[in-house]
């Protein structure tokens, strides 16, 4: 079984780094609140994820500041993932804990 390893990043705004040369999957995330706040105050958000037949095992990388949190690997439907892919690997009480810790 061939397993699959990138890194996304999740960005709102239509500003990208154009001097970045890693290698990315850009898709946008259309989610609201608390996900869409937290992009839009983190300075990067990446899930990594590998890919199986039917289901995804994820993980979601935050950093803001000098702080940078990773969640646990969870294992999602690939529907799921394709549809809303960082609601479906962050849960929502960790985006707004997350998110709460921006403003402190």
């Amino acid at each position: 079984m061939q397993y699959i390893t990138a890194l996304t990043i999740f960005l709102l705004s239509f500003t990208l780094n154009a001097t970045t040369n890693d290698k990315f999957e850009t898709k946008y995330s259309y989610q609201g609140y608390p996900y869409k706040i937290l992009i839009d105050r983190s300075d990067s958000i990446k899930i990594l994820f590998t890919e199986k037949k039917a289901t995804i095992n994820c993980a979601v990388e935050f950093n803001h500041g000098e702080s940078v949190r990773k969640t646990a690997y969870l294992e999602v439907e690939k529907a799921d993932f394709d549809n809303e892919p960082l609601a479906s690997c962050l849960p929502r009480h960790t985006a707004k804990a997350w998110l709460k810790d921006t403003f402190e």
